[in-house]
């Protein structure tokens, strides 16, 4: 009975080891820079992502991501918020899998929210939602990323984010 379940943890171990190995939770913030010109100046945002992967194997990822981004514009003392609120679907391939630092491009595709805000008043829209991005990844669990985010016409952003995958 001992010999069974010192195998059943054993089993229990490696699956769990394997587990990690396949599916990570990353969670990043960065910052947002409008990619159009407007009326004023640009400024920087806040963005934020929630993002989970599985690992198909020969270096592919896919999975899910929740984001929030604020573009950011301001009118001399007033400022003017696109933020975009959405769900994408995410793959990235990892070049080279080295065992320090790999490289990674991807591209995500979704749909969410646009929400533009002005002093008192806000218009709401949905719509698709695009990303592109490149990045390198520490050991498997630190993420630093460049990206670009498309979507209604003053939504659109470039941005970088760190990240953290469990």
């Amino acid at each position: 009975m001992k010999k069974l379940l010192l195998v059943v943890v054993m089993l229990i171990g490696c699956i769990t080891t394997q587990a990690q190995k396949k599916i990570s939770v990353e969670v990043s913030a960065g910052v947002t820079y409008p990619m159009k010109e407007q009326l004023g100046d640009k400024e920087v945002g806040p963005a934020f992502a929630l993002e989970g992967r599985y690992n198909v194997g020969g270096g592919l990822d896919v999975g899910l991501q929740a984001y929030y981004g604020d573009v950011l514009n301001s009118y001399g003392s007033s400022k003017v918020h696109h933020k975009s609120i959405a769900g994408l679907a995410v793959a990235d391939y990892n070049i080279g899998l080295a065992s320090s630092f790999t490289p990674f491009i991807g591209a995500g595709v979704g749909y969410g929210g646009f929400i533009e805000s002005y002093k008192d008043a806000e218009e709401k829209t949905k719509g698709m939602h695009y990303m592109a991005r490149i990045g390198v990844e520490h050991k498997s669990h630190v993420r630093l990323t460049l990206y670009g985010r498309m979507g209604k016409e003053h939504f659109a952003s470039y941005g970088v984010s760190i990240g953290y995958a469990f």
